[in-house]
């Protein structure tokens, strides 16, 4: 199919496509889908956003929109196109996985956003891919994993493990029960209520963390704050210049370090620990903690509660803060 791709043309095809009221722009399409109670539900967007929760026992509902696209690269046929991909989306169930895509032909692509709304069993493996729309998952069992670009992801209510790659879109996490796994280049990481292991690994954005269950915990920034509460667990935590702070109950070992970040690790009273902690020009407190040991303004060692697991943090020139809640 050949276009006319002159400014006059192109012009005119912004202007119709302005005056039309929002509605009017884009076309709503709903398919369903029988698949038992653990399906694996597999979405891909280029833009469109990404919205999964729990509604039915065994079926999957997809609810999709297709919205045309305003910019000088849309088709001057963008509604037709539209209203041709919503008529016969591009899904496809193969065995217990159900598949949704963005439009394949480029012209569709240049026409239009498709985004997708949907309803699963509980159960249900979800793994999503977007460039730059918005993900939302919430209240599935199964498996989780997550991708994309620039978009933000929001992960909520999900009882099994998630997987979460992105490399300029926020991240939050509510209520994960199972191991969580993040990689970003630029993000904010943000995780609450999570009930087993974390790791994350980000260049620049800032990590905030509060746990209420027990597991081990690796996060590692290139210039950002960490700020993790309720750490049970073994814990690396690995800032070159962010401030670093921590609080918990160590039951395996311990390492914090830092390149001029300063450190503040506090732990329940109940804590049984060994301490080692030093920093070449900055200084080391201990506050509110029986240390049986040794301390001097550059380090402190020795036991807290009879000892128990190595705690080690050591910072290149940051002041270094222990204490005992």
């Amino acid at each position: 199919m050949r276009f006319n791709s002159s400014p006059t043309v192109l012009a005119t095809a912004l202007l119709l496509a302005s005056a039309l009221p929002a509605s009017a722009q884009r076309v709503a399409f709903e398919r369903s889908y029988t698949v038992g109670e653990t399906p694996t539900l597999d979405v891909s967007t280029i833009r469109g956003k990404i919205d999964v929760s729990v509604a039915t026992a065994d079926r999957i509902v997809v609810r999709g929109t297709a919205t045309v696209r305003l910019g000088l690269s849309s088709p001057t046929d963008a509604y037709e196109l539209v209203k041709r991909v919503a008529a016969n989306p591009p899904i496809d169930l193969e065995g217990s996985t159900l598949r949704l895509r963005p439009p394949a032909a480029p012209e569709e692509q240049r026409a239009m956003t498709v985004a997708y709304v949907v309803s699963v069993p509980r159960g249900t493996v979800v793994r999503t891919s977007s460039d730059s729309g918005a993900t939302t998952i919430a209240g599935v069992s199964g498996k989780v994993s997550v991708r994309t670009e620039s978009a933000s992801i929001l992960v909520r209510d999900v009882s099994g493990d998630a997987d979460v790659t992105t490399q300029s879109g926020s991240v939050d996490a509510d209520s994960v029960g199972g191991h969580l796994d993040v990689t970003t280049q630029s993000s904010r990481v943000s995780v609450r209520n999570l009930g087993s292991g974390l790791r994350v690994r980000t260049q620049s954005g800032a990590v905030e963390g509060t746990f209420r269950g027990s597991g081990n915990v690796d996060v590692g920034t290139g210039s950002s704050a960490i700020d993790l509460v309720g750490v049970n667990g073994g814990l690396m935590a690995t800032s070159n210049s962010g401030r670093i702070r921590v609080s918990g109950v160590p039951t395996a070992p311990w390492q914090v370090t830092s390149g001029s970040g300063s450190f503040d690790l506090d732990f329940d009273s109940n804590a049984k620990l060994t301490l080692d902690a030093r920093s070449g020009s900055g200084s080391v407190r201990v506050d509110g903690a029986a240390l049986e040991g040794s301390t001097s303004k550059g380090a402190a060692s020795g036991t807290v509660g009879g000892g128990g697991p190595l705690v080690r943090a050591n910072s290149r020139s940051g002041s270094i803060r222990v204490g005992l809640r």
